[in-house]
């Protein structure tokens, strides 16, 4: 969901912390979803309705000419873009026009009637939609369904395999010292919308943590390789892409996988959305 590239973007903007970011994701995802109700069924105080609408659009508004401008995105993260693959330009567009809707009703001269329900169903409605995000995008260090953060494993990756690999320099390139010392190992697809999160959650990582030492193999259909290293300015990580049968022994038929390694063994398997500096 828009959350967590969300939560992802307040990290890599500075504009908070990987604790607090997720919060205050979903939090903007909710007050826009109740505001939304409140304009359309006219509940609450208008003006009050009204103005707080124009700002949190504005805010979006800022927030969508933010991300292709001064992070370099490529789709609008504040327009479900998982979900409906909303160009970055599109997103403006957008919320340029929930911008002006919400500016002419606040100063139009007349007050629409609404559904004139009473005046503390407005609360109703705050209490119903503000807690939508945290319901179906819950934070995932929550755990709710008792997702494991990190498994305790030992296996021997025989990651020295990867120095027979012939090396095409269009594609990355494989770090010579993989087994030795700690390092992270990760595995993706391309077209995993989880090993997307991931990507852009490591270019963040990667952005403040320049010596964090990890490693990603890619695999898929080589025509989406460029589309995927732009989206997820994949530029500062380092990778090489694959498609054989090793890669297949890595992932054991699921993606994203992500190994922390010591020595070359690997010794627990991280979650990605439990994926931080802290992690190695």
């Amino acid at each position: 969901m828009q959350s967590e590239f969300l939560e992802y973007i307040f990290v890599d903007a500075a504009w908070s912390t990987w604790f607090f970011s997720p919060y205050i994701s979903r939090s903007f995802t909710g007050s826009a979803m109740a505001l939304g109700f409140l304009v359309l069924f006219g509940v609450g105080n208008r003006k009050v309705v009204y103005r707080s609408a124009l700002l949190l659009s504005i805010g979006f508004l800022l927030l969508t000419i933010l991300e292709p401008t001064w992070l370099g995105l490529t789709r609008c993260y504040g327009c479900l873009a998982e979900l409906y693959k909303v160009s970055r330009y599109q997103g403006i567009l957008l919320w340029s026009i929930a911008s002006i809707f919400a500016f002419i009703l606040l100063n139009r001269g007349t007050t629409p009637k609404g559904w004139q329900l009473p005046k503390w169903s407005a609360f109703v409605f705050l209490l119903l939609t503000l807690p939508i995000p945290y319901i179906l995008n819950y934070p995932a260090h929550w755990a709710i369904y008792g997702e494991q953060a990190e498994i305790p494993m030992h296996r021997d990756l025989q990651l020295a395999r990867l120095d027979t690999v012939k090396i095409t320099p269009a594609l990355g390139r494989i770090p010579k010292n993989l087994s030795q010392g700690k390092k992270i190992l990760c595995v993706a697809s391309l077209s995993c919308p989880f090993c997307n999160r991931m990507a852009y959650k490591l270019h963040v990582i990667k952005k403040y943590n320049p010596d964090f030492p990890v490693f990603v193999l890619l695999t898929g259909e080589i025509e989406g390789l460029p589309s995927f290293l732009k989206r997820n300015r994949f530029n500062n990580v380092p990778f090489y892409f694959m498609n054989n049968n090793l890669i297949h022994e890595f992932t054991e038929g699921s993606v994203p996988r992500i190994y922390f390694l010591e020595n070359g063994i690997a010794t627990k398997e991280i979650n990605y959305w439990a994926l931080n500096p802290g992690s190695i």
